[in-house]
């Protein structure tokens, strides 16, 4: 049984071996942020598997706002707020 500490450094090395990048955001504890990519678009799937709420920061970096697919909102600020076992699927902001 290997210990954890191993098991973090060989998943670090293979993803890094691989091209697998962190999605650089800081979810909360509990909070899963997945990415799909579909005719050179990104949908963020974010899925809150707490009983509490929970407040994510997707970012804005000077560009278009995210958009909420499911709540059909623009997130003006880039905050996307999410109840107890919550679920958002968002549109990625052009990147240009």
């Amino acid at each position: 049984h290997p210990g954890e500490a191993f098991l973090r450094e060989l998943l670090l090395d293979i993803s890094s071996a691989h091209g697998v990048e962190s999605l650089s955001l800081d979810a909360p504890l509990g909070v899963e942020i997945t990415v799909r990519e579909q005719d050179g678009i990104r949908y963020w799937f974010v899925l809150n598997h707490n009983a509490a709420p929970a407040e994510i920061d997707m970012g804005t970096a000077n560009r278009e706002p995210w958009f909420d697919l499911i709540g059909q909102r623009s997130l003006s600020d880039g905050r996307i707020a999410l109840e107890g076992y919550g679920v958002a699927v968002l549109r990625q902001p052009d990147m240009m």
